[in-house]
């Protein structure tokens, strides 16, 4: 399956060698923005297995478990990564439906502080929690970013 014009109505010919791969799926479901949205994603996230024959004695997560986990399925972790500046956790969560929210984050390990960020990661308050969980209010379609401080 290829295009061989532009899309531009006025757009020229041209070839596209070498060989072009796709995947796709389809479900049926009741009309629901949620559920068609999780599909998606799914669909586009295969489920990777890796075969580990040795159990590691040092190994602190249980397979069960997530390092993780939103408690609403349309609030997004996006992106979890070293801070620019020191060595703690940015965790930044997307609300995806378009509505207000409030969500549960779940952590395999606990947290010492936690410090709402703007996209540069600069602080602008500390949030009261600490442990394995913290609550947040996500506006609709908003991107949230925090800092999450860990015991060293």
């Amino acid at each position: 399956m290829a295009a061989h014009k532009s899309c531009h109505g006025e757009g020229n010919w041209y070839h596209q060698t070498g060989d072009h791969h796709y995947h796709f799926s389809m479900t049926s479901h009741k009309p629901d923005d949620r559920t068609s949205y999780q599909f998606g994603v799914a669909s586009n996230h295969p489920l990777r297995t890796v075969l580990k024959l040795e159990k590691d004695p040092n190994a602190k997560l249980q397979g069960t478990m997530s390092f993780f986990e939103t408690s609403d399925p349309m609030v997004r972790i996006s992106t979890i990564k070293k801070s620019e500046e020191g060595e703690n956790v940015i965790l930044r969560l997307v609300e995806m439906e378009g509505k207000d929210t409030r969500a549960t984050i779940n952590l395999s390990i606990p947290f010492q502080q936690l410090f709402k960020t703007n996209l540069i990661e600069k602080e602008e308050g500390s949030v009261i929690g600490s442990g394995k969980e913290f609550d947040v209010d996500l506006g609709h379609n908003s991107i949230e970013t925090y800092k999450l401080v860990f015991n060293k």
